[in-house]
């Protein structure tokens, strides 16, 4: 992590959106490094993440893929909706995109994400991580992206 120093000692919800697994596996490598930081992690999927649990944590990081032209990845859909009534007034929000730079709209799920967090009135304390992933490159290289964030 890029400041190691702002995440120590909190309790730390990673909630992530994946359908083909790529975004579920960074969610738990940003995990382990948050843990050997002494953290309190949990990572948990979306579809079985309620919105009224986010208030226990101390910081919340979204983790969502891009599809199609620029939208969330399906299961995050409802979940953000969910987000956008709610106030998250000084709560502390991060933010992982994964998507390609060969499509128009490149990790477009972080701006949307961005905007709902923005709009519950939660704060972004680390500038969100948009990563270019190509489905013939290895995993490992965003494993490298996810610890140095």
């Amino acid at each position: 992590m890029r400041s190691e120093s702002l995440f120590l000692s909190m309790k730390i919800l990673i909630v992530f959106g994946s359908l083909l697994g790529k975004t579920k596996r960074l969610s738990v490598v940003a995990g382990m490094k948050l843990k050997d930081l002494g953290n309190d992690v949990k990572v948990k999927d979306v579809r079985e993440t309620e919105i009224n649990e986010l208030e226990y944590f101390d910081l919340i990081i979204l983790a969502c893929s891009t599809w199609d032209d620029g939208q969330l990845q399906f299961d995050f859909k409802p979940f953000n909706s969910q987000l956008l009534e709610q106030d998250y007034q000084g709560k502390f929000f991060a933010v992982l995109a994964l998507g390609g730079k060969k499509y128009p709209h490149f990790c477009y799920s972080a701006d949307i994400l961005e905007k709902s967090i923005e709009s519950a009135n939660g704060k972004l304390i680390i500038e969100s991580l948009r990563l270019d992933f190509d489905h013939d490159e290895p995993m490992e290289k965003c494993d490298v992206e996810v610890v140095e964030w």
